[in-house]
C-alpha cells in the first residue's frame, strides 16, 4: 500500500521453464520486475495502471493526431524511436489489422556486421477482434525447456510463447499505453482493463517504432516520451 492508499503491484516478467538468452551470452544475470502498477476494483473487474509517479521520468515529448493509415501504408518518425519509451495511443482499427512495431530497426539504418532483428509486434485485428503480442520474429527467442509428458493436454497452441492473445472487441477508439524497457513490453488497454506483458531479446540499441495498418486505421491521438531520470522539484 502507498503512502496515498493506493494497492501497488510490482510483479515478475519472467516465467519458470523457460530458456533466456541473457544466460547464453554471460550476461551474469536473468530476471526482470514490471514498472509499478496501481491496482484499482471497478464494477467488479480489476484494473492495473502504471503509477502515477513514473510521470517524472518522462523527457523528450512528442505528439501527432489525426493519422489516417490504409491499405499497407506506414507511419513512423525519428522521434518516436526508443528503447525506453512511455507510449499512449488512441487507435480507431476499422478494418483488417493494425500492426505496432517496437525494438524493429530504424529507417536508414544498416551495417552488414550487424544481425537485423526483425523486432516485437503489437496486433489489433478488427477480423477476429483480438489482440496479439508476437515475438516470434526475433533472433534470441524465448522457448519453453519444459519436458511435456504424454498424458497432458497439448490443447494450447504451439507457438504460445512467441505469440500472446487476447479476446476483446475492437469496434470503435482503443486505448493503448506501451511501456518499453530495453528488454521488456508492457501494454495497457482502455485505462488498463485489460493488460499484456512480455520480454524481448532482440538487437541490443534497436529502437525503432512504427504503425502499419492492412486495411484501414485511424491513429486519433500519439503520445511519446522518452523515459529518463527522474525530475526534481
Amino acid at each position: 500500500v502507498s503512502p496515498q492508499r493506493n494497492r501497488v503491484m510490482v510483479a515478475w516478467m519472467n516465467m519458470w521453464e523457460r530458456y533466456y538468452v541473457l544466460d547464453h551470452l554471460d550476461h551474469g544475470w536473468n530476471g526482470s520486475m514490471t514498472f509499478p502498477r496501481t491496482l484499482r476494483l471497478r464494477d467488479n473487474h480489476l484494473y492495473q495502471w502504471p503509477v502515477a509517479g513514473l510521470k517524472r521520468y518522462r523527457q523528450a515529448y512528442i505528439r501527432f493526431e489525426a493519422i489516417n493509415l490504409c491499405q499497407g501504408k506506414t507511419f513512423t518518425h525519428p522521434e518516436l524511436n526508443g528503447c525506453c519509451s512511455d507510449i499512449e495511443c488512441l487507435v480507431d482499427v476499422k478494418q483488417g489489422v493494425l500492426k505496432i512495431h517496437l525494438f524493429a530497426p530504424e529507417k536508414g539504418t544498416s551495417d552488414a556486421e550487424v544481425q537485423i532483428d526483425p523486432g516485437f509486434v503489437l496486433e489489433l485485428d478488427h477480423e477476429q477482434q483480438q489482440v496479439r503480442m508476437c515475438r516470434n520474429q526475433g533472433i534470441h527467442p524465448i522457448r519453453s525447456t519444459r519436458v511435456v509428458s504424454q498424458m497432458e493436454n497439448l490443447s494450447d497452441d504451439s507457438d504460445s510463447d512467441q505469440i500472446r492473445r487476447l479476446d476483446m472487441p475492437l469496434n470503435g477508439p482503443v486505448q493503448l499505453r506501451i511501456l518499453l524497457d530495453n528488454s521488456s513490453v508492457e501494454v495497457f488497454i482502455n485505462e488498463g482493463a485489460h493488460t499484456m506483458t512480455a520480454l524481448y531479446f532482440g538487437q541490443p540499441g534497436q529502437g525503432g517504432v512504427s504503425f502499419t495498418a492492412t486495411g484501414q486505421t485511424e491513429i486519433l491521438r500519439l503520445e511519446r516520451w522518452m523515459i529518463g531520470e527522474e525530475r526534481k522539484g
